[in-house]
């Protein structure tokens, strides 16, 4: 996807909740593609200005599994702290 489609689709898939603003987005996507975590290849459609198009390395999708397993972890000692989750209790 292009930048401002990817920002589009994480409002989307987060309920509106997280609204990724162009001084954010694109600093990570070229520290993401400075690492070889994805690749961007400029895109040129007659009758629209140039855009470059991002996807998922390898390597990119071996630190994404990573990450959320970190996340999962991290996530489910929380919710044993604090007594959140899924049920609604809190502590």
């Amino acid at each position: 996807m292009h930048g401002l489609a990817i920002a589009r689709e994480v409002n989307l898939r987060s309920n509106n909740a997280l609204e990724l603003k162009q001084g954010t987005l694109y600093p990570a996507l070229h520290a993401l593609e400075r690492d070889g975590w994805i690749r961007g290849e400029w895109e040129i459609l007659d009758g629209e200005r140039p855009r470059k198009i991002y996807t998922l390395t390898p390597e990119g999708s071996v630190e994404l599994e990573r990450r959320m397993q970190a996340w999962n972890i991290f996530t489910a000692a929380m919710e044993s702290i604090t007594g959140g989750g899924p049920s609604g209790k809190t502590a």
